[in-house]
């Protein structure tokens, strides 16, 4: 039983580290979609630099990728830009990426149509977000990386472990919740609602009212609210 088990854990160890020595390898796609009948789209994407944008004059969603992977075949790259019952779906994952020393990186640069809502399908976990000139709603959950939003006219809500937040010009309300990072919120038409972990926030130039939920402390500043500011513990 003892040899059987060093046998299997000698195995595992060269799964894990058998293609750590490999080069790496690139692979760039594009990716359209007609979007006549979406009215969501779903990113599925775990590892890599997003940007998003609305074109207003399209009527297909595109996607440009650009992969980068070690330790792992390119050709495990799962590439798929699909729709059902009006919500469209961009998956961009490596199969078997789990049981493997790999190093992935998926980069993706979207565009939509106007009034198409995007929303981000599991946490995205590394590299940093882009959103601008956005005629809808989006729902971005991250875990490491910067968040920068701009010239948006629909809801935001953002949830972010590690990094910074800056958030400006949006038509409507926001809802943010970030663990760790500096926070700027400014110009905003709407109402905003932020959780502040370890980190600073600065908000500013807002229409309506501003809810902190915490504790008011030196490292949050609000300023230039027409509406009410309130602090829940």
């Amino acid at each position: 039983m003892k040899k059987k088990l060093t046998i299997f854990c000698i195995w595992i160890t060269l799964v894990l580290t058998g293609c750590s020595g490999s080069e790496s390898e690139t692979k760039e796609q594009t990716l359209e979609l007609p979007a006549t009948n979406v009215k969501k789209i779903t990113l599925d994407n775990r590892n890599g630099n997003i940007d998003i944008s609305t074109n207003a004059t399209s009527d297909k969603i595109e996607a440009s990728i650009n992969a980068k992977a070690k330790g792992i075949s390119i050709d495990k790259l799962k590439l798929d830009l699909s729709e059902k019952n009006g919500v469209a779906n961009l998956n961009t994952s490596f199969d078997g990426q789990f049981f493997s020393n790999s190093e992935t990186w998926v980069d993706v640069k979207l565009s939509v149509p106007k009034n198409i809502k995007v929303e981000f399908k599991e946490n995205h976990r590394d590299g940093d977000i882009k959103v601008s000139k956005l005629d809808s709603d989006i729902n971005i959950l991250n875990v490491n990386g910067n968040i920068d939003i701009s010239n948006v006219k629909g809801t935001v809500s953002v949830t972010n472990r590690d990094g910074k937040v800056n958030i400006s010009s949006v038509a409507s309300d926001i809802n943010v919740d970030n663990n760790n990072g500096a926070v700027v919120i400014k110009d905003i038409d709407g109402s905003v609602r932020a959780k502040i972990g370890d980190g600073s926030a600065d908000i500013k130039s807002i229409e309506k009212n501003v809810t902190i939920l915490g504790a008011k402390n030196d490292k949050i500043k609000v300023d230039g609210v027409k509406g009410k500011v309130t602090f829940n513990k």
